[in-house]
């Protein structure tokens, strides 16, 4: 078949450059992912549901490789005119690309769903797991949705040109169906990348973690923002393409590049905060400083806060006079001291009982007014001090 294009050179073939530069990507992100599932599998097999659903992620983003390799060797980066055998080339290339925009939309989907999952493991707040709930609804909906639509309506118009025998500018959808379906396909990852960057910043600032540290998890567990950051230039290349040219799949090279890019490092950004662990334990392993735990100092109670006006209150109606810990460790104290004063004046009044020779038959201390009296002061003396305690936590 003669070719209807200009005589293009042959450095316009853009497939062997995007190969070269998502495969190394695609590489780093299965390390990472490797990574991940080892720690989480030893010493203890303890994956969860972010874990599986970032495994769901890998397999579609492989197979999106692949389906990308198998495209571009069919002539995908070439301008139409370029690619073998005519139109049934570009109609292999087509369902090639196909394949690699669902498979792709189920990557970013499941990794984001990861995030999401991981972030539920870790807060108990009844409002974030409303949230992040609604996230992972979100984006089930949104997947489901891409994949029916893509393979109804995409797939009938490839088939309608295979069975027509040309017509290689035809499109799956108009251009209007096309800018407002992407645009709500960046806007709902735009938000999940937004909320799983915000719930950090309120879990991991109250941990008991060095303020190095919890920045460097927070920027870890943000770096789905990387990926947000992608779907700018798909924005702005879907808005520049010319749906009416006759070198479609050529122009549409820079948008497919980003969007391999964002799934990229979605996966990335999903596994990156679970490696914080194994590598500052080879850290430790290799003599390396690490993070510690900061210590801080307990507060004690000085002779002059002991001397503060707490205590009970004298008259009818008594109540508890301080609050919150400064009452409760000050109760404590008073009422400790009043109990050993009471234990010491019962011992002796026994004692000189014992001297004088009272109930000495059988062993059997003598049971005097005197020794009800302690044991019934000793005994109000205990209740006060659990009702001090009690009412020291929140004071009056």
């Amino acid at each position: 078949m003669a070719n209807d294009g200009p005589p293009w050179p042959a450095s316009d073939d853009r497939g062997p450059k995007l190969l070269a530069v998502i495969t190394p990507l695609f590489a780093f992100a299965l390390i990472v992912y490797l990574a991940r599932i080892w720690t989480r599998m030893r010493p203890k097999f303890a994956l969860t549901p972010a874990d599986y659903a970032i495994t769901i992620a890998m397999v579609s983003k492989a197979l999106n490789l692949a389906f990308m390799a198998v495209a571009i060797h069919h002539g995908f980066g070439k301008h139409m005119s370029d690619i073998p055998n005519g139109i049934p080339g570009i109609i292999t290339v087509s369902n090639h690309v196909l394949g690699c925009w669902i498979t792709g939309v189920l990557t970013s989907g499941f990794a984001r769903i990861s995030i999401a999952f991981l972030l539920l493991s870790i807060t108990s707040s009844r409002r974030w797991r409303i949230l992040l709930w609604s996230t992972i609804a979100l984006q089930a909906l949104f997947m489901l949705s891409y994949v029916v639509v893509q393979l109804v309506q995409c797939k009938n118009t490839i088939s309608n040109k295979s069975r027509a025998g040309g017509g290689t500018n035809s499109q799956c959808f108009g251009r209007t169906s096309v800018l407002v379906f992407s645009i709500v396909s960046v806007s709902v990852c735009m938000l999940s990348d937004f909320i799983c960057s915000i719930i950090p910043l309120f879990i991991v600032w109250r941990l008991s973690r060095s303020t190095l540290e919890k920045i460097l998890v927070i920027m870890l567990m943000t770096s789905c923002l990387v990926a947000t950051a992608c779907g700018i230039p798909k924005i702005y290349f879907l808005v520049v393409y010319d749906f009416r040219t006759r070198d479609a799949l050529w122009e549409l090279i820079p948008r497919f590049f980003w969007c391999c890019m964002e799934e990229g490092a979605i996966i990335i950004a999903a596994c990156l905060p679970l490696l914080k662990v194994p590598i500052e334990r080879c850290m430790r392993r290799a003599g390396l400083p690490t993070f510690g735990t900061p210590t801080r100092d307990l507060n004690r109670v000085s002779s002059v806060a002991l001397g503060s006006k707490v205590g009970w209150e004298e008259g009818r109606g008594r109540k508890w006079i301080g609050s919150g810990s400064e009452g409760m460790t000050m109760g404590t104290t008073v009422a400790t001291t009043t109990v050993d004063e009471k234990r010491n004046e019962v011992m002796k009044e026994e004692d000189d009982g014992e001297r004088r020779g009272d109930g000495k038959e059988d062993g059997v201390r003598p049971t005097t007014p005197t020794t009800m009296a302690s044991t019934t002061a000793s005994t109000t003396v205990a209740a006060e001090l659990t009702a001090g305690l009690t009412m020291g936590r929140g004071g009056v």
